[in-house]
């Protein structure tokens, strides 16, 4: 049986991270070559670890772990790729002293409550009522599963959030937090309510309760700030967004992190997916922690290898680990329009854990421009994606009522 040192390979991944880092401060520095420059300073390191790890493992696991290492090596390299782009297009807005008052809560925190929006959010849930209905519709269809849907930019809920965040001044604060323009990614609508569990069970089948840290994660990417804005009065039970205060600045190994990201990316290669498309068959979003056969084959894996960016399902209940977490914890309550401005690609947190009621709500991420200036709109182009959206309504409308 192949066995592996895990010494060795603890190295290995040191020096993947020391190269990494070291590459990290010439960000500044460099205007072309950035992928050859990254070949020769890290790639190479990853290549040599790869080659060690994998070199007698077979099977499935093998497949498994060459597909994670090809995603986490792609990770490193868009995050060497965003530094130098953020260097090379350095933006710093103008804030106001209230903005700057709220950039520092973030930049310390990771995670900063907004001036709450409820007229805004009220107006939102008007306009989204056909959603809603999908939605409701989706969870009696599968009511254990995850219950959401991404908002068409171009519906009138989808315009009306876009104009209201310019408005409110979150573009300025997100780019003077990451230090580049930022740009609308996407909006999803979500519906938590308490008969779902997606994320309970894990280890049911070894007499392991749920985790009292179940669903805390990281969402690992390098250039996204994400926001959450509650529709509906929003209390503990109602699965609350919480936030683990000061985790954006934990150090963690970013060649360890981007791996994780990996493998968690790459299940779907081994696990079907259930009919609303974002949980798993089996009933569980972790399924190959779920399924006793893949965790058998983790087994196979070095021990810094098993892990996941979905890690707070892992953490034993009564553990020093378990206890900073959840005193550590910011647990957001409050009513209808309580916005909410977090680092989510680095910070620890969770929510739609609904004990009792629900919870609706929408999460926003903002993504790092690669444009030197913001593009202007392209007014005919939007009227089209406006009614093609319309059509798609009264279409299902027609159809479904």
């Amino acid at each position: 049986m192949w066995t592996l040192d895990d010494g060795r390979v603890e190295r290995g991944v040191a020096e993947v991270d020391a190269a990494f880092c070291e590459l990290l401060t010439q960000a500044d520095r460099i205007t072309d070559g950035e992928e050859a420059r990254f070949n020769a300073a890290v790639g190479i390191r990853i290549d040599e670890l790869q080659a060690y790890v994998l070199g007698g493992m077979t099977g499935r696991i093998a497949d498994y772990s060459a597909r994670a290492m090809k995603v986490a090596r792609q990770a490193l390299l868009d995050e060497w790729k965003f530094q130098v782009r953020s260097h090379r297009f350095r933006y710093q807005p103008v804030l106001t002293a209230a903005q700057q008052r709220n950039l520092e809560i973030l930049k310390k925190d990771g995670v900063v409550c907004l001036d709450p929006i409820p007229e805004t959010a009220s107006d939102l849930w008007n306009k989204m009522w056909w959603e809603r209905r999908l939605l409701r519709r989706q969870a009696d269809r599968l009511p254990w599963g995850r219950c959401a849907m991404a908002l068409d930019p171009h519906s009138p809920a989808g315009v009306m959030l876009q104009r209201t965040l310019r408005r409110v001044g979150v573009f300025e604060l997100a780019s003077a937090y990451l230090g580049c323009r930022m740009e609308f990614l996407y909006a999803a609508l979500d519906h938590a309510h308490e008969r779902q569990a997606w994320y309970k069970g894990c280890y049911a089948d070894v007499g392991v309760d749920t985790s009292e840290t179940a669903y805390m994660h990281l969402d690992a990417d390098c250039d996204i700030v994400k926001a959450m804005l509650y529709l509906t009065d929003v209390k503990p039970e109602n699965g609350a967004f919480r936030f683990v205060r000061g985790s954006h600045r934990w150090v963690r190994s970013p060649f360890l992190v981007a791996l994780y990201k990996g493998f968690d990316c790459e299940q779907d290669a081994y696990f079907e997916r259930a009919q609303n498309t974002l949980d798993y068959e089996g009933g569980y979003y972790r399924p190959r922690f779920h399924a006793a056969d893949h965790r058998r084959e983790l087994m196979c894996l070095p021990s810094s290898f098993r892990g996941s960016t979905h890690f707070g399902d892992d953490v034993i209940d009564g553990t020093p680990l378990s206890k900073r977490l959840l005193a550590s914890e910011d647990v957001f309550v409050g009513s209808r329009g309580t916005f909410v401005l977090f680092h989510g690609a680095a910070g620890i947190h969770r929510g739609s854990q609904v004990s009792a009621g629900e919870r609706w709500a929408i999460q926003i991420a903002f993504r790092a421009s690669k444009q030197k200036s913001e593009r202007p709109p392209r007014y005919v182009n939007e009227r089209l994606a406006s009614l093609r959206y319309q059509l798609r309504r009264l279409k299902h409308l027609a159809v479904n009522f």
